[in-house]
């Protein structure tokens, strides 16, 4: 291995969270033919069969919506501490916390 975990060759190189340039431009040039070209676009995709509209879709959702990661987590908690109170109230933050973010998903 010539380097070591977590280190680089080019330490100056592009900084962390920052977007390759000629995926951007690809990106933004994709964008610009879809936008001046929708209204053909569209009519051409309605001339396509049901199944071939889904193949369509099918093909281009994973570059609309994200993949979704898995997020595992764990915890551990000894519940024989706490009062049937603070129980209830836990309950109750959780399910706050999976509507609100169920809502955000919509």
């Amino acid at each position: 291995m010539a380097f070591k975990k977590g280190t680089s060759g080019n330490p100056s190189g592009r900084p962390k969270g920052r977007k390759n340039e000629k995926t951007e431009y690809i990106r933004q040039w994709v964008i610009q033919i879809i936008s001046t070209n929708a209204k053909e676009l569209l009519k051409d995709f309605q001339l396509l069969s049901l199944e071939q509209q889904w193949r369509v879709i099918a093909t281009l959702l994973p570059y609309a919506i994200p993949k979704q990661a898995e997020a595992k987590v764990s915890a551990s908690m000894d519940f024989s501490q706490l009062t049937e109170e603070q129980i209830d109230r836990m309950a109750e933050q959780m399910a706050q916390i999976i509507n609100t973010e169920g809502d955000s998903n919509d």
